[in-house]
């Protein structure tokens, strides 16, 4: 899954809804939807993928993600990991009880075999909040609320708008 294909499920004009993503190395890059232009100092969702610029390392994403909303605006609502995590499940868990103490909601989207991912999210996702959605089949959502929000914006019949 590359992030222009992860950028047709925002679309403009959905509640004002923008996104960037970071690379395991904390450099954030920041993705443009067809209509609309996203600035990294404003986004609502955090999408990583630690695959991008070093070994796949699903805590290191997480924790450089949560340093950033941290550092941010506060408008930040969720993190979205692009991964087949290359972590440990203890470390994936440690990181992963973090953010969510921080009240920050978690996207996984799996590249590939998932199983390892969704079973590291799963060891820490509280009881009831744990949701599939087979509308958007690749993602596996932590956050019920946040999942309804991106599937309604889902729309695959829009060609992605490429990164420059």
């Amino acid at each position: 899954i590359l992030f222009s294909d992860l950028a047709r499920i925002i679309k403009a004009g959905n509640s004002g809804v923008s996104f960037s993503a970071v690379t395991s190395t904390g450099t954030i890059q920041t993705l443009t939807e067809r209509r609309s232009s996203i600035r990294a100092a404003r986004n609502d969702i955090l999408l990583a993928n630690p695959e991008l610029g070093g070994d796949p390392d699903l805590a290191t994403a997480l924790t450089q993600c949560q340093s950033i909303v941290d550092g941010g605006t506060g408008s930040t609502k969720a993190i979205v990991i692009i991964s087949e995590s290359g972590s440990s499940e203890e470390d994936s868990e440690a990181a992963a009880s973090d953010a969510r103490a921080r009240g920050t909601q978690i996207f996984s989207v799996g590249c590939g075999e998932q199983t390892r991912l969704f079973r590291a999210l799963r060891n820490w996702a509280s009881s009831g909040n744990y949701d599939y959605t087979p509308e958007c089949d690749d993602i596996a959502v932590l956050s019920y609320p946040v999942a309804r929000r991106v599937c309604e914006a889902f729309e695959p019949e829009e060609e992605p708008t490429p990164l420059p």
